[in-house]
């Protein structure tokens, strides 16, 4: 069997990234009608443990990546008793941790009416995947009238 190819790592943030590839044996349709699947390989860059996930399309979401860091992507196809080689590597690195896109988890607002001040506290919730890498704990944003 052919290897898939055109993969392309689609990084979404500090611990997510969407991985897409073509299968030519499919044709055009690109659709998946037979008992094949896909085996998605990654690891960070120079790792010497892989990581694999299985998938039925021609696309999966990863969500337990390391921020800031580099990885690297092949899949391979799976029919019965026959197997492809991998695909060509690709690579791309995750986002870093400090995204408040990522890390806005909880937004307390406490309006405080007898002084007319109002104070925003916007904080996070620890992740599992981040470990020390959580980087923004909270902010204080003060508006004194």
């Amino acid at each position: 069997m052919m290897p898939p190819i055109g993969v392309k790592a689609n990084v979404q943030s500090a611990s997510r990234a969407r991985l897409t590839w073509t299968d030519n044996t499919l044709g055009r349709s690109q659709r998946v009608h037979d008992s094949r699947y896909y085996v998605v390989r990654y690891n960070p860059k120079l790792a010497r443990k892989q990581r694999f996930v299985n998938s039925t399309r021609l696309a999966v979401e990863l969500f337990d990546l390391r921020p800031d860091t580099e990885y690297e992507f092949s899949v391979k196809v799976i029919k019965g008793q026959r197997r492809s080689t991998w695909s060509l590597s690709v690579f791309n690195r995750t986002l870093e941790a400090g995204s408040l896109f990522e890390y806005i988890m909880l937004i307390f607002i406490h309006s405080f009416i007898a002084t007319r001040k109002c104070c925003v506290v916007i904080s996070q919730l620890p992740n599992k995947f981040y470990g020390h890498f959580a980087i923004l704990l909270e902010y204080v944003i003060s508006l004194i009238r």
